[in-house]
């Protein structure tokens, strides 16, 4: 299975570390509940970096219910259409 760079941050290291979660099982359970999307719109929300608009593009296509991100932009917006945009804190939190 492909490790992930950001599950090894160490801020969500720690986060895992915290709920008892390895990152192998947080990318088996991604796996498991993942679908592949081709997006149909390019769209223009976040000017200030414009590549953060491939994951609203994906959330979109894929009808999200959230999109967990770090980024400062994508968080900004804290909601596109009805995805909600979360830290990895507020996320697990959220399920903990």
């Amino acid at each position: 299975m492909k490790t992930s760079k950001v599950l090894q941050y160490p801020q969500v290291a720690e986060i895992l570390r915290k709920i008892g979660m390895r990152e192998k099982d947080v990318l088996i359970i991604l796996a498991n509940n993942s679908k592949k999307v081709e997006t149909k719109l390019k769209l223009h929300v976040i000017n200030e970096d414009p590549e953060d608009n491939k994951i609203l593009e994906c959330a979109l296509a894929a009808r999200a219910d959230i999109i967990i991100s770090g980024d400062k932009h994508l968080l900004n917006l804290g909601k596109f259409k009805k995805t909600r945009i979360l830290t990895p804190t507020e996320f697990f939190d959220s399920i903990t």
